[in-house]
This record gives structure tokens, sequence and C-alpha cells, in this order.
């Protein structure tokens, strides 16, 4: 499953743009949750320097997960008109948000705000597409990721199919087919928001604040 380019203006633009004014700034039942973290279960044909690139990615992730404006990005989503992901599983933003930060992957079962990565890279064999740049399967934690893009994609790129990836471990999909919608579904809306908030909030960018 790859992570779509496409030709959208940043989404975290038209969100906050569209729905500022009427985003709740907290929602029913919200208490401090912890800080999600990334944790390394396995990092398979990783090289030093692919180990420095995916570290620093996941310190992107952490950031930018925990920060009050993916929080406000994530609750403002809209789709076709309305504060929505697309196949978002019947949930509300709220509820999504809240399962990105507890971290609660449908194999490992357990609520640890803790995101956990399987990953392995790996150079396409003959049968294999050259143009997906990352995979997995529903019955297994491992994320397998694409060495030709791994090697020229940006940290934020990284972070941002990391994120995708692993949304796919919590249960939510999107079409096989690159169609007009599937860029608003959890993995590609979220892997977008990481990859356009994130860099403003690691290196150099505004001091980050704190999420409930």
């Amino acid at each position: 499953m790859s992570f779509a380019s496409g030709s959208l203006r940043p989404l975290w633009v038209s969100i906050l743009l569209i729905a500022t004014a009427s985003t709740p700034s907290a929602f029913a039942g919200e208490e401090l949750l912890p800080e999600l973290k990334v944790n390394f279960l396995a990092l398979k044909n990783y090289r030093p320097a692919d180990v420095s690139k995916v570290h620093a990615a996941a310190e992107l992730i952490e950031r930018t997960v925990n920060s009050s404006e993916f929080r406000e990005a994530v609750l403002s989503f809209t789709f076709k008109g309305a504060r929505r992901f697309n196949d978002n599983n019947g949930l509300t933003n709220e509820e999504i948000y809240r399962k990105l930060r507890e971290g609660n992957e449908l194999l490992l079962g357990r609520t640890d705000y803790t995101a956990d990565f399987d990953l392995q890279l790996y150079v396409p064999r003959f049968w294999q597409s050259r143009n997906v740049i990352g995979y997995t399967n529903p019955d297994e934690m491992r994320i397998y990721v694409n060495r030709r893009f791994f090697e020229k994609f940006t940290i934020a790129e990284i972070a941002a199919n990391m994120i995708h990836e692993w949304t796919h471990k919590l249960g939510f999909g999107h079409t096989y087919e690159r169609t007009p919608d599937r860029p608003y579904s959890v993995p590609y809306g979220v892997g977008r928001l990481i990859q356009e908030l994130g860099p403003d909030l690691l290196d150099g960018g505004p001091a980050i604040s704190e999420a409930h």
C-alpha cells in the first residue's frame, strides 16, 4: 500500500480554514492522555545510516502526534463538507484521534500509548511492483518498506509512510484503487498531516504545544 503524493493542496490548510471556528476545544470524556511513544519491535535489513533515518522519523512522529496542532487538524478534518474521515469505521474524528494516541494495535490488543513498529526494508523482486512504497498484511505486525523509496525520501516522507501503514494495524483501511476519495481515508489523511505538520514541529520550527 503506497502513500499517494497527488496534487491536493495541503490538507491541514484546508482543514483549519474550513473548520477552525466550529472545532470544539475539547470533546466529551476527554482527559489528559499520556504521550504517544514510538517503539521498534524489529528493524530488519536496516544499515546504520538507515537506522538513523528511521529514528529521526520516529522523533518526528512523536512530536507531531503529541502536539496540539496535530490534535486540532485531526479533529477538524473534513471530507465532502463534513467533519469526518472517509473509510472511518464508523468513528468520529474525536474517536479516531483517541485511537491514534492510545496505540492499541489489533494484533497486540493492548492500550499502551505506544506505536509499535516491526519494519523490514526490501528490494522488490521481479514479480513485485517497484512503485509500491510499502505494504503490510492484516495477520502480521511486520511492515515492508521499499528501499528504493526509503533511500530517496525525506524524514517527513518516511514518517508519513510509517504512520500510514501503522494505522492499518489500528484497523483502518482504504480502497486499493486511486479514487478521488482515497486521500481522505485515515491512513492517507493522517499520513499527509504528519508529512505537512511534522517538519515545522521538529527542527527550527515553532515551539511545540502539548495536546491533551
